[in-house]
């Protein structure tokens, strides 16, 4: 819960202000860093989408899914084959 509170904190309140102020969208457009809370092995989460970044053999595949189920099932897919 505490992980939701953090990203809730510090990636969708700040965009929530930015709507109301173009100026202060601005601002934060040029200060925001992406931050990518571990969920599983080989995947993570931004607050808005899971990212699986995994490497095989050298070559590095890193793709966003909307939500977790497909998340893993692209890394169980890359991993096993």
């Amino acid at each position: 819960m505490y992980i939701l509170s953090t990203i809730f904190k510090l990636i969708i309140m700040p965009r929530m202000l930015a709507l109301k102020n173009p100026a202060r969208a601005l601002a934060l457009r040029r200060k925001t860093l992406t931050i990518y809370v571990p969920v599983d092995n080989n995947i993570y989460f931004d607050g808005l989408s899971y990212r699986v970044r995994v490497t095989r053999d050298g070559v590095r595949t890193s793709k966003n899914f909307d939500d977790k189920k497909h998340a893993l099932k692209f890394r169980d897919r890359l991993l096993n084959s």
